[in-house]
């Protein structure tokens, strides 16, 4: 989930540079103390503008159901990830091209994960907006953290935002239990895309990660609903090997192969058991 973005000549850099004014990149020798946060977020440097104390409470809340979870199938989850934060969409840019030589899209507000540093950066901070921060700050926590649950460098976006909506609708209830919730809406959503149709979760799981999201373009949204419906069949069903060894696949396994191999029934009753959990 790296934005690839297009390389530069040291000309199409200066000038890409005045564009945005000329702005100086936030230099190593400025960068300000780390921010003190709760042992749940530990392994996060945040540098940069600050997050309010409220917006950490509520990523800690969120991640730390989410590290719970892996460590009760036997996983050992952890952070180490720099957040840079930047209210200023052009300093972020500036800041981007700076030290990451990459040329940042057009985009005012949204988040970068670049896995080779373990480094996120926050485009756009806005105080009044804490959903939407909190949004793109998970995003790039996540990232971090399902990287380090991978033995191995093979990474699904759809993998990694399934768990991640499918935490994101998870509550806690009054024994510490985690419930999952999945809304009547995107239940909805997916019969009307399906249409009465079997979902072909060979195909769905096996999308490069740039394919995954031009259909999630292409379908307005639905490649979200997809792998969220696909983690809560898989986990609600109790088949947490499965995720397991999605997670540590190698490079010359294929996804649909895991499930077929993991999932009991195969991938034909994991497609039962989506269609069952979409009724």
């Amino acid at each position: 989930d790296e934005i690839v973005m297009a390389e530069m000549t040291k000309r199409e850099k200066k000038r890409y540079l005045k564009q945005l004014k000329d702005k100086p990149a936030y230099t190593e020798a400025e960068k300000p103390a780390p921010v003190e946060t709760s042992s749940e977020l530990e392994g996060i440097e945040w540098l940069q503008d600050p997050v309010s104390e409220e917006e950490k409470n509520e990523i800690a809340r969120f991640i730390g159901k989410e590290m719970d979870y892996f460590s009760s199938i036997g996983m050992k989850p952890y952070l180490d990830i720099t957040i840079y934060n930047f209210e200023d969409p052009d300093a972020a840019k500036s800041f981007i091209l700076e030290k990451f030589d990459r040329k940042p899209d057009g985009r005012t507000f949204g988040s970068i994960y670049f896995p080779k540093w373990k480094t996120g950066v926050v485009i756009g901070y806005d105080s009044r907006k804490p959903e939407l921060n909190v949004d793109a700050i998970n995003y790039l926590v996540n990232s971090n953290l399902y990287r380090n649950l991978s033995a191995n460098v093979t990474f699904s976006q759809w993998l990694s935002r399934g768990l991640s909506i499918f935490f994101e609708n998870c509550g806690i209830d009054k024994d510490g239990a985690l419930v999952h919730n999945l809304s009547a809406r995107q239940r909805e959503r997916l019969r009307e895309y399906l249409n009465g149709k079997t979902p072909d979760i060979a195909t769905f799981t096996d999308m490069s990660n740039a394919g995954f999201m031009k259909f999630q373009t292409e379908s307005k949204g639905i490649a979200y609903v997809m792998a969220h419906v696909t983690i809560s069949a898989i986990i609600e069903n109790g088949h947490n090997n499965v995720i397991t060894a999605l997670l540590n696949r190698t490079r010359k396994q294929k996804p649909s192969e895991i499930i077929e191999k993991t999932y009991p029934g195969g991938i034909a009753a994991l497609e039962k058991d989506i269609s069952d959990l979409i009724k």
